[in-house]
């Protein structure tokens, strides 16, 4: 958001995207394009979001997925449980009453959580 704001987007992200090796400037897309690894990934999305697009938030973890770019730790874990993302009702920043018993997906976010982040 301070990039935004400060009117920084065109200096970091640069007009284009420059395709050459080594050229590529911190958009994700190319990152892992160009092979990167991330750590288990979940992205969750507001459905309704009117700022941001959940489709974009969508096709990104189909990258992830498509170029096997996420590192799938644990016996049995697949790349679909390391790279997840779920589509909730909700705005931008999805809002609402976000208690653990409140939606059955932040249940999955939890489970996520404790099985990737907080047993390693």
């Amino acid at each position: 958001v301070a990039v935004l704001q400060h009117g920084k987007r065109c200096e970091w992200f640069g007009l284009d995207r420059d395709p050459r090796p080594g050229k590529r400037r911190v958009h994700p897309e190319d990152r892992v394009v160009d092979g990167w690894k991330l750590p288990p990934t979940l992205i969750y999305h507001g459905a309704e979001d009117s700022a941001v697009p959940y489709e974009g938030s969508e096709k990104f973890i189909d990258l992830i997925k498509d170029r096997q770019a996420v590192l799938v730790p644990g016996e049995g874990a697949t790349i679909d449980d390391a790279a997840r993302f779920i589509k909730v009702a909700g705005e931008h920043g999805v809002g609402g009453d976000l208690g653990l018993n409140s939606a059955g997906w932040i249940k999955e976010v939890e489970t996520f959580v404790e099985k990737f982040w907080l047993s390693v």
